[in-house]
């Protein structure tokens, strides 16, 4: 059938023995089929960059191309780009097939990009998809911990404790710092968090 063609479907019903007969008939309008709308968003965040020790909870939302519509919507998720393999029940904890998305804590490795794509529709509506990226943060790198001296005695010898050259993406500045010493597998705090790179 062809967008415009209008068609009439009838039906006669009938009991034997006769005459006893009823024709009913429906008018039905081949219209073009709408597009389905898909938004997808990152639950619990305000921006699509997560430490890779956090669950990503990806939502999506498929809207009929007619608001006033119910949308019983199916939907299927899909990895476009990234190493995940989400055919793997240990990445993911919800179905392919959910409006959500959840990738489990430690999947996804620091510093990798990953793009995640739903296809989805309402019914009777053509099928539409959107993808969303997603950043992986990975920890400071590159810099140098220092303490000096390296030999001192108890209760004389100040200890200088010096970080340097330690780098991160710019979204993710100032770096914070926290000292700590460890004796006989026990490790005791000398700071909280600070901003300082320097401790004595």
């Amino acid at each position: 059938f062809r967008v415009g063609d209008q068609l009439t479907f009838s039906v006669a019903v009938s009991k034997d023995p006769g005459p006893r007969r009823s024709v009913a008939s429906a008018i039905v309008s081949i219209t073009e089929s709408g597009i389905s709308s898909v938004i997808l968003s990152v639950v619990g965040t305000p921006t699509p960059k997560i430490n890779s020790d956090n669950r990503l909870v990806l939502e999506a939302t498929v809207s009929p191309s007619t608001p006033s519509l119910a949308c019983p919507a199916t939907q299927q998720w899909s990895l476009q780009s990234g190493d995940l393999d989400l055919a793997k029940l240990s990445v993911r904890s919800t179905s392919l097939s959910s409006p959500f998305l959840v990738i489990n804590s430690f999947a996804m490795t620091p510093g990798q990009e990953y793009v995640f794509s739903l296809q989805g529709a309402c019914p009777f509506e053509n099928v539409s998809s959107s993808a969303i990226k997603i950043i992986v943060n990975r920890p400071p790198l590159g810099g140098v911990f220092k303490v000096t001296p390296r030999v001192g005695f108890a209760l004389e010898t100040t200890f200088r404790l010096h970080c340097r050259n330690w780098v991160d993406d710019p979204a993710d500045l100032p770096l914070n710092y926290r000292y700590s010493i460890e004796e006989n597998g026990a490790v005791t705090p000398l700071s909280g968090k600070s901003l300082q790179n320097v401790f004595e």
